[in-house]
């Protein structure tokens, strides 16, 4: 038996629009300072962040670095070609609870 209507045609495909390219990222995952990052806010953000480890030094080092992490979010979101936006934002972070650590730490230092 035959029916009296054919087969559907499927409609065409419709082209997917291309994506912009970003950045290469890959090198910046090591967070290194050894890397080329032309971001040098995210660079001195993630370098005080890793001195201020040291008690009392985060005091200063921790608002420094939270204060040029942010400069350096603002510069990687506004030149994407720089590297630098994954040590903006760990410069950032570390360098808060940096700061909130050591004065704790000092507050009770000092009122103990």
């Amino acid at each position: 038996m035959t029916t009296a209507f054919p087969d559907p045609v499927p409609a065409p495909e419709k082209p997917v629009p291309a994506r912009r390219k970003r950045a290469q990222v890959d090198s910046e995952a090591l967070l290194s300072p050894l890397k080329p990052i032309t971001n040098w806010q995210a660079k001195f953000a993630w370098s005080c962040a890793c001195w201020g480890l040291i008690p009392v030094l985060g005091l200063p080092l921790g608002a420094s670095a939270t204060a040029f992490g942010l400069l350096g979010c603002v510069r990687a979101w506004a030149r994407p070609d720089d590297l630098g936006r994954r040590a903006a934002i760990g410069g950032t972070i570390v360098g808060g609870v940096e700061l909130l650590c050591n004065a704790a730490g000092v507050y009770f230092l000092v009122n103990a």
